[in-house]
Formats: C-alpha cells, sequence, structure tokens
C-alpha cells in the first residue's frame, strides 16, 4: 500500500512539474510569434526621429516619433528595424511596400491613393515661411517683398502647391525651387541660393527667422498599402493609448516642442527699436510674493519677476 502511494505521489509530482513547465514556456512562445518587425522611415531632418549621426541600426534614437513608436509597440509586441534616406527616398519607399510606416505625415487626397493613414492624427504643426537672421528685404508687413524671391521647399512636402497658391493668391512674383533633402534646405537658405524657405514650427534653428505662417496641418503615421493588418494593429494600439492618455498627443508634444518657438531671434527692426532704448521701464507690485515684491532693506524687487 506505502508503495502504491508512493508511486501515485510520484507521477503527481511528474504532472504538476510538466504543466508547470507548459505555462512557464507557453507565453514565451506566445510572445515571440507576436513579434513582427516593422520597417520605419528615418529621416534625420527633425526631433520626429532623430540621433546624432544616420545610417546604424545600433545607434541611440530618441524623438516624437521614436517614442511613440514604442509606446505603439508595447501594445502590439512589434520590433523595428530604420530605413534611411530623404523624404522623397522614403515615399517611394513605402509606396512600392519596402517600407511599411512613415512617422508624421501629412494627409492628402493624392498621398492617400498610394498609401494608407492612421485614423487618429499623430499631432499638428504650422508651416512657416523663415528667412535669414540678417535677412532686411523681406518683410511680413509688406507682402510684395517676397516679389523676385526665390523660396525653397523640400521637394518631398505636400505643401509645394499650398506654397504656390499662397503666391498666386498674394500676387506675388516669387520663384518656387523644390530641395533634394532638408539638409539642402538649410543650407540652401545659409548660403543664398533659396532667400527664404518653407518650414515648419517644429523645426529648430537659431539663425531664422519666421515670417509669415501660410498653413496649419494634422500629421499622422502612414502605412503601406500593402500591410492593411499593420494599420489595423497600429489603430488599435493607438486607441489603447488615448483610452489610459486622453491627452497623449499633447503631453507627447510637451515633451519635445515646449522650447520650440516660431519666434527665437530678432528680426530688423526689433534690434534697431532696442539700439533706441538703451533702458527699458519695467513696474511691479510689491507684496504680490513669490511673484514680485520690495526688498525692504535694498529697495530692489524681489521674487519670480526677476529670475532668470
Amino acid at each position: 500500500m506505502k508503495t502504491f502511494l508512493y508511486e501515485m505521489h510520484k507521477k503527481l509530482n511528474l504532472y504538476i512539474l510538466f504543466f508547470c513547465l507548459i505555462m512557464i514556456l507557453l507565453p514565451v512562445s506566445a510572445a515571440k510569434a507576436e513579434e513582427r518587425e516593422i520597417r520605419v522611415g528615418f529621416a534625420n531632418s527633425s526631433k520626429m526621429i532623430s540621433s546624432d549621426t544616420v545610417g546604424q541600426d545600433s545607434e541611440y534614437k530618441t524623438g516624437y516619433g521614436y517614442d511613440y513608436l514604442q509606446d505603439i509597440a508595447s501594445y502590439t509586441g512589434w520590433t523595428y528595424k530604420y530605413v534611411y534616406g530623404e523624404w522623397s527616398e522614403l515615399f517611394e519607399l513605402l509606396s512600392e511596400g519596402e517600407l511599411d510606416i512613415l512617422c508624421g505625415v501629412s494627409y492628402s487626397f493624392a498621398r492617400s491613393t498610394q498609401m494608407y493613414f492612421s485614423q487618429k492624427p499623430m499631432g499638428t504643426e504650422g508651416y512657416y515661411i523663415y528667412v535669414k537672421g540678417d535677412n532686411d528685404d523681406i518683410t511680413a508687413d509688406n507682402i510684395k517683398s517676397f516679389d523676385n524671391k526665390k523660396i525653397g521647399i523640400n521637394a518631398g512636402s505636400d505643401k509645394v502647391e499650398k506654397l504656390r497658391n499662397w503666391i498666386i493668391l498674394n500676387g506675388i512674383n516669387a520663384e518656387v525651387i523644390a530641395a533634394d533633402g532638408y539638409n539642402e534646405l538649410k543650407s540652401g537658405l545659409m548660403s543664398g541660393k533659396y532667400d527664404a524657405i518653407l518650414d515648419t514650427e517644429t523645426s529648430e534653428n537659431n539663425q531664422f527667422i519666421p515670417i509669415i505662417k501660410i498653413d496649419d496641418s494634422e500629421y499622422y503615421f502612414a502605412i503601406s498599402k500593402k500591410y492593411p493588418d499593420i494599420k489595423d494593429e497600429l489603430e488599435k494600439a493607438q486607441d489603447k493609448l488615448f483610452s489610459s492618455d486622453p491627452y497623449y498627443n499633447q503631453n507627447l508634444q510637451y515633451k519635445y516642442y515646449r522650447n520650440v518657438s516660431a519666434r527665437k531671434i530678432l528680426d530688423s527692426d526689433e534690434k534697431k527699436w532696442l539700439n533706441r532704448h538703451m533702458y527699458i521701464n519695467v513696474g511691479y507690485l510689491k507684496h504680490m510674493l513669490a511673484f514680485c515684491d520690495e526688498d525692504e532693506e535694498t529697495g530692489e524687487p524681489i521674487g519670480v519677476i526677476i529670475s532668470r
């Protein structure tokens, strides 16, 4: 009897051990089955996805789109392979199905025939015409100052027609020139190849001044038409993101773009005004700490108002 019970106990332990091994291995196998490598376009031209150098998958990456994709992957189980190139190259790869996802793409009907767009936008940005900081010829209050000027725009941008229509509507005689990539756009403005360029408000450059805003645009995930299942998975993950954080886009935008300002340097008129006014008188109220007050001993203002 004892031998029988011993054998039964031994078999029971083996069954329990086998069951535990199955329970441990099943989630791992499921996770591996869910893993899918997604090819993502990487244009090192903005805070969407950026790094110090381009062309190596092992390098450190950051950016609005990069963070967004990592959060999407927490629901989909995706891994990513980054494909490098200029915007025009990446659009072509996406259209041909050699790329799965491209971040930060503005919607247009023409593009929608070549690629899918996520139902929910990734964010919103404005488009400005920029000039060099020392440019005194082009001013916002004189629209005719754009006459006979060359305005550069990224060849892959859907704003080419917007810019041309804006020029026509304002009766301006200006030439629109497509640049072969974002780096050429910036260097062209610095070298004088372009008198002005069209760029987004999220672009950071301390040498350029925004003159006038011509458009606002929401931007989306663009997905290859060959993979509608990727679109479905991505949109389900976005729904879950917004369910847990209804202000997900705004919070991410604040993280990456809170220090981005459309105006970063003074234009020529503002510099002239400052040269004529060596001192600026600023009034403040007493007994308004922590905002402002007067030091009883020195008579100097104190508080947040004088913080640097």
